[in-house]
């Protein structure tokens, strides 16, 4: 086996090691190699070991330029750090040695095989920072309710309506709620600024079951005195939505509102 093989094969094995169990073949040939090797110490290998495993995992070639050198540079400070020699207290006896042996011989590098714990966890940090990185960002809700439209094939549509002496009269908009994706979006103009340590607005759907079983739809604020767009996404499953109505409630909302703070109320025409 020619070098440029020989150093492969063992990255394959260094690597294939972090990510799954070795047969008992190839552990024993990953321990040949790297009796074989005397370099394998190395801080290179440690990090062509660590981009070896990530190519297994198929993230090496997604990973940010200054995301593959902060991993690299994490793995030479720690070996840094790793490789130094524990000091021999002066009172102690000197140690028995091979006649023509060097006394002052440097004490061996810490082994690749010491770094596999660090290697493994290195991968699984830098896979879960790609997760992150490459998790599609949520759109503005103003994006969302546009795509909503376009794409769900049953939205029905209402408009908002004071509600029965409510808190905040003249409050106008619209609901917009598809059965078949089991979500919607409601818009609002002239709704009040809210202070979401003292209070929030709280959404509820009542469907074929009736008022008495009404479900939260949302919990939300009002940051500004302009048009306030919301996402609707109801606690459990409607069934034939028929009304919606808002009410105030305490922060984070309630399981069971009494009603008495009312806002606005939408009926979906069947």
């Amino acid at each position: 086996m020619n070098h440029s093989m020989h150093d492969d094969r063992l990255l394959e094995l260094l690597a294939d090691r972090e990510v799954e169990s070795l047969s008992d073949a190839d552990r024993h040939e990953l321990d040949a190699l790297l009796a074989e090797t005397p370099d394998a110490d190395d801080g290179s290998m440690e990090q062509a070991a660590v981009m070896a495993m990530l190519g297994s995992l198929g993230v090496a070639d997604e990973m940010p330029a200054e995301l593959r050198r902060s991993t690299l540079a994490a793995i030479e400070v720690s070996d840094t750090s790793t490789s130094g020699t524990t000091p021999v207290p002066a009172a102690a006896e000197a140690p028995l040695r091979i006649a023509g042996t060097p006394a002052d011989a440097p004490a061996p590098r810490v082994s690749v095989i010491a770094w596999s714990g660090w290697i493994a966890a290195a991968a699984c940090l830098v896979v879960a920072g790609l997760t992150v990185l490459n998790s599609p960002r949520p759109l503005p809700p103003t994006e969302a309710r546009s795509r909503f439209l376009q794409t769900a094939s049953d939205v029905a549509v209402a408009n908002w309506g004071d509600w029965d002496n409510p808190e905040q009269p003249g409050v106008t908009g619209t609901i917009e709620w598809s059965e078949s994706a089991q979500k919607g979006y409601m818009t609002f103009e002239g709704l009040a600024v809210n202070n979401p340590t003292v209070e929030q607005y709280q959404l509820w759907i009542i469907d074929e079951r009736g008022m008495e079983q009404r479900i939260s739809g949302a919990i939300f604020d009002a940051d500004s005195e302009g048009r306030v767009v919301v996402e609707v996404d109801p606690a459990i499953e409607v069934h034939n939505a028929a009304m919606f109505a808002v009410t105030i409630e305490k922060p984070e909302g309630v399981w069971n509102s009494d009603m008495s703070r009312r806002v606005v109320i939408a009926e979906l025409k069947s």
